[in-house]
C-alpha cells in the first residue's frame, strides 16, 4: 500500500514493504508551501513506488505463521495433544496432532501417538520434524508464488521479503539439525515451599482389553531414530 498522509507540518509519503513501513517526510515550509510540498511529495512516492514495484493484487500470503505463537504450548505452531478413543470403544491412546495440508491443499492432521514411542519427547520431537519438513516444503512452493506475483510488473522478489523467508528457512534447517527439540514439554518454575524441583514424568495413558505382551522390537538409538521418520 502507497499513500501520502498530511501531518499538519509536512507531507508524509510511505510504503510498506515486508510488514515495514518506508517513509520520508516533506516539511511545507521548506518548499515554500502546501501545493510544493504535496508535488515533491508525489515525487518521493514514484521514486519509493519504483525502488519497490509490486502488482496491484495483495501480496500472497504466507501459509504458517513466521514465529511459533506464544500461545504454542509444545514450542511450534501447529501442534496440540489431544486424546482419541477407538470406534468400537476397546482403546484409548494419547497423541501429539500435527496440523499441515495435503497434497490437494485441504486442511489435515497427523497424529504421533505416545505408545509409539519410548518418551512424550520423542513422540513430540517426531511431530516438530514431521511439522517443520512440511513448513520447509511450504516455503519453496510460498517463494514460487512470490516470483510468479512480482513477474507481473517484470520484477524480482523485494530483497527485504527474501530475507525474512532465508532467516525462517535457517530456524527450520537448525531445528532439523538438533533433532526436533522444541521448548521443554514444562516451563521450569520456582517450587512453593516443601515442595521439590523434580519434573514428573508423563506417561501416555493407553488402554487396551487383551492386550498382547509387547515385544523388543530393537529400537534405533534416539537421534537416529527421529531423523529417520
Amino acid at each position: 500500500m502507497a499513500k501520502i498522509s498530511d501531518t499538519g507540518t509536512d507531507f508524509l509519503p510511505r510504503i510498506y514493504v515486508a510488514g515495514r513501513e518506508i517513509a520520508k517526510g516533506v516539511a511545507k515550509r521548506k518548499y515554500g508551501g502546501e501545493k510544493a510540498a504535496y508535488e515533491r511529495a508525489q515525487e518521493i512516492l514514484a521514486e519509493l513506488q519504483a525502488q519497490y514495484p509490486r502488482p496491484a493484487s495483495p501480496l500472497p500470503r504466507m501459509p504458517f505463521y513466521r514465529r511459533p505463537q506464544r500461545t504454542s504450548k509444545y514450542g511450534w505452531s501447529g501442534i496440540s495433544r489431544s486424546t482419541k478413543t477407538g470406534y468400537d470403544g476397546n482403546w484409548r491412546g494419547e497423541y501429539f496432532g500435527v496440523v499441515h495440508t495435503n497434497e490437494f491443499g485441504q486442511r489435515t492432521q497427523t497424529a504421533f501417538y505416545l505408545h509409539h514411542y519410548r518418551t512424550d519427547e520423542e513422540a513430540l520431537r517426531a511431530a516438530v520434524v514431521f511439522r517443520v519438513e512440511w513448513e520447509l516444503d511450504q516455503l519453496i512452493q510460498y517463494e514460487e508464488r512470490l516470483r510468479a506475483w512480482f513477474a507481473q510488473v517484470g520484477a524480482e522478489p523485494w530483497k527485504e521479503l527474501m530475507d525474512i523467508i532465508e532467516a525462517m528457512r535457517a530456524e527450520r534447517l537448525a531445528t532439523l539439525a538438533s533433532g526436533g527439540r522444541p521448548r521443554p514439554l514444562e516451563t521450569r518454575r520456582d517450587p512453593a515451599a516443601g515442595q521439590s524441583l523434580a519434573r514428573e514424568t508423563i506417561r501416555p495413558v493407553t488402554t487396551r482389553l487383551d492386550a498382547p505382551q509387547a515385544k523388543d522390537i530393537g529400537l534405533l538409538p534416539d537421534e537416529d531414530f527421529i531423523l529417520s521418520l
